[in-house]
């Protein structure tokens, strides 16, 4: 499934970020959690050391729909939650996270319906 943003939160606050960061909005660097999500190659400024969890992000870009093009593609990785932003009804908006190449933290925003964003889905197990 898709992660809520309360399974980004979790995922963050593993990877060493502050609680008093988790639920702001924007740049979150505490932890360094942005550089441990990063795979350690494929960016503009390359890692020598490699990522601390086998998550990866590649710099995919994002998807615009004013201007139909990928944007920020080799630079920023951007990544849907199934979270509605329910306190900015006029515009359909999601909370998101973004990577960005040259900062080792973790932006949490949200971001109309209508772009284009990656993925990275959570496996759903089952309890018996």
């Amino acid at each position: 499934h898709l992660p809520s943003d309360d399974e980004w939160k979790t995922l963050e606050q593993f990877l060493g970020m502050n609680t008093s960061d988790i639920n702001q909005r924007g740049r979150r660097s505490s932890g360094g959690v942005g550089k441990k999500l990063k795979a350690p190659i494929g960016w503009l400024i390359w890692s020598e050391e490699e990522a601390s969890i086998y998550f990866n992000a590649l710099p995919g870009g994002i998807y615009s729909r004013q201007v139909t093009i990928f944007q920020y593609h080799g630079r920023n990785s951007y990544y849907w939650s199934s979270t509605n932003r329910s306190d900015f009804i006029p515009l359909k908006e999601a909370y998101a996270r973004s990577l960005i190449y040259d900062y080792d933290g973790v932006v949490r925003e949200s971001i109309p319906w209508q772009q284009g964003l990656s993925v990275r889905c959570v496996k759903n197990y089952l309890l018996l």
